[in-house]
Formats: C-alpha cells, sequence, structure tokens
C-alpha cells in the first residue's frame, strides 16, 4: 500500500484518542458547522472523504466542506452518499444526499460518488440488546429484502478509488452480496448462534409514534436504525 498519511476530523480529541493509536493517523478537531474551524484540518489535504450525518442541517455541513475544500485546493471529493440517491422522485434521504451530489459534481473537483445500500453493522449495533434478551429483533420494513453490506468493505473502496485517479468522475454503486429479507436474517443469526431468532416486523403507525415519542424532528424521515429500540418498546404496549 502507498505510503499515505490519514487526518481525521472529530467532535472531541479526547473522544478520538483511540485513532492516534492507527499508523500514519493524526486528528484534528472541527466542527462541520463552522466554516472557521475547518482551514486548520484542510490545510496540506489533497484527498477529502465526505461523510455527513443525518441531521436537519446535513446539506449546509456539506456545503462547508466542500467550500473550504476548494478554498485548499483539495485534488479529489469521495462523497459516501446512499443508495437510491439517483432515483427519481425517491425517499427523502435519496433526495439530501442527491443534492450533496451535485454540489460536489458542481465544485470543479475531481470526485467519486459511492452509494452503499444500509450498513450490516447497524442490526448488531442496534438490535443486539433484543437479539440477546429476546431473541427477536424489530423493524418497521416488512417483507423487503436489503443487500446489506460490511462498513469494512466500505471502507476499502474508499482507499482505492482515493488512490487510483481512474475513479475520478464515477459514482458507484455499493451492496452486500445477496439480498435477503429480515426473516431470512432471523434464520442465518439462529444458525450462526445457535439460538432461537426472529423478527418482528414493527407496522408503520407503531413506528411513527415510537419516532414521535422519541423526539425526533418531523423532517427527518424513518430511517435510523436508532429508532429501532423505541419501536419495540411501542410495538410490546399494543
Amino acid at each position: 500500500m502507498q505510503d499515505v498519511k490519514v487526518r481525521a476530523g472529530v467532535h472531541s480529541v479526547i473522544k478520538g484518542e483511540n485513532l492516534k493509536r492507527l499508523p500514519g493517523v493524526e486528528i484534528v478537531e472541527i466542527d462541520f458547522r463552522d466554516p472557521n474551524s475547518l482551514h486548520a484540518a484542510f490545510t496540506h489535504v489533497d484527498g477529502l472523504v465526505l461523510i455527513t450525518p443525518l441531521s436537519e442541517d446535513q446539506l449546509e455541513m456539506a456545503r462547508n466542506l466542500v467550500e473550504e475544500a476548494k478554498r485548499q485546493d483539495v485534488k479529489h471529493i469521495v462523497k459516501l452518499s446512499a443508495l437510491g440517491a439517483g432515483a427519481e422522485p425517491g425517499i427523502q434521504l435519496g433526495r439530501w444526499h442527491r443534492e450533496m451530489e451535485t454540489y460536489v459534481e458542481e465544485s470543479g473537483i475531481p470526485y467519486t460518488i459511492l452509494r452503499p445500500a444500509g450498513f450490516m453493522q447497524n442490526l448488531v449495533n442496534y438490535s443486539a440488546d433484543s437479539i440477546k434478551g429476546e431473541g427477536k429483533f424489530y423493524m418497521p420494513v416488512g417483507e423487503g429484502k436489503v443487500s446489506y453490506i460490511d462498513t469494512r468493505d466500505i471502507a476499502a473502496v474508499v482507499v482505492e478509488v482515493l488512490l487510483s485517479e481512474e475513479h475520478m468522475g464515477k459514482v458507484y454503486e455499493l451492496t452486500g452480496p445477496e439480498a435477503l429479507s429480515h426473516h431470512e436474517m432471523a434464520t442465518l443469526l439462529g444458525e450462526a448462534t445457535g439460538k432461537k431468532v426472529d423478527f418482528v416486523d414493527v407496522p408503520e403507525e407503531a413506528a411513527r409514534e415510537a419516532i414521535k415519542s422519541h423526539r425526533t424532528p418531523a423532517s427527518l424521515p424513518m430511517l435510523c436504525w436508532s429508532y429501532t429500540q423505541p419501536i419495540r418498546r411501542v410495538n410490546q404496549l399494543r
């Protein structure tokens, strides 16, 4: 692998301390909402991996980052988008990502767009407790099938496109090897753990009530896996 130095932007240097233990990684404290905090972070940076959180002002954050990249003469932007961002009319998340993609494309900086499917790790991060405690996990997805992708595979793609000019101007859709229903996932989890695991589909209205009780802004779509716990509790009360 090429000799590459990585500068990781973090909200808190203290919380990002573990990243400093990785070879070739330095950390810098930045605030996406504060353009003044970005100048030092972008100094002598050649490539930018643009990742924004799911929030009401993520478009503003993306613009701040791209504008600073332009000022600092960044040579390549890799935008982490979402599968379905190119669909019309698509869902709200996709439309937000498409707007950010367009901003990157019109920046004048060479770019690569990555559109991954849902992260495989989200199933563990947000459903592990109910799987361990009840042998169940809860989501409002019906019989839909999803090709979840491992975030480590996404990272490997990011490295590949950053280190090669041949991917500039390209858009890649990233998925796992197979589309599975959540019932099928439950079966596979049971086989892997040696325990019975069930998937419980949550009615859409119950999911909406759970999100409201979680004080989620109405403008944000129903797609955060962190909602699975309040969704589970509301479903149990029905």
